[in-house]
């Protein structure tokens, strides 16, 4: 509302609201190509038998019907309900993830020698420690300390529908997709190991 107010007061309106709204297309086109290329390589490995431009098609058509939800009356905080959970929520929970899996299934050393390229021999050793023990523990308590409040205090007064739908439901979808990708994809990879040995 205030931009477009404050761009029609400025000398040469049109122009100036023609770059302002490009500049804004550009904006969501550039993050567009971020979430794909950030998405396309971890995910086209797991099954996809088509070519690239398929696979990102797909993946685009995906975000553009699960975006059309933010587009309704109630768009604007659907989006804050999600935005909140998603950076409160399910990024620090699915680091917590990451950082249980690296230490505790993945071939951990393998890890530390592959970063003796680059790190000197002595930090390896405190490397495992901090991420097998310290950082999933201090992750742990800030975000315990999170739900917690969160339980206490319900956010921005939204209703408790909207909140478990839009907040918990996103979260509790962002873990078991990425629980069911990493695992449909560690599969593929031990069977790729297995048929090229």
């Amino acid at each position: 509302v205030s931009y477009p107010m404050a761009i029609s007061v400025l000398p040469w309106a049109p122009l100036w609201g023609v770059v302002f709204f490009l500049l804004l297309i550009a904006i969501g086109l550039d993050s567009a190509f971020a979430v794909i290329e950030a998405t396309l390589p971890g995910t086209e490995e797991i099954s996809w038998k088509g070519s690239r431009n398929q696979f990102a098609s797909w993946l685009c058509l995906v975000g553009f019907l699960g975006g059309l939800v933010f587009t309704t009356h109630g768009g604007l905080y659907l989006l804050d309900i999600v935005d909140h959970w998603v950076e409160k929520y399910a990024m620090p929970s699915l680091v917590v993830l990451e950082c249980l899996l690296f230490a505790w299934l993945a071939p951990i050393d393998e890890i530390g020698s592959r970063l003796k390229n680059s790190w000197p021999a002595f930090a390896i050793k405190p490397w495992k420690f901090m991420i097998r023990f310290v950082v999933p523990a201090i992750l742990v308590v800030v975000f315990g300390g999170r739900i917690v409040e969160e339980g206490i205090t319900k956010y921005q007064e939204y209703p408790s529908k909207a909140l478990w739908l839009a907040g918990w439901g996103v979260f509790a979808a962002v873990i078991v997709i990425s629980v069911i990708v990493g695992v449909i994809y560690n599969k593929g990879a031990a069977a790729r190991d297995v048929s090229g040995s």
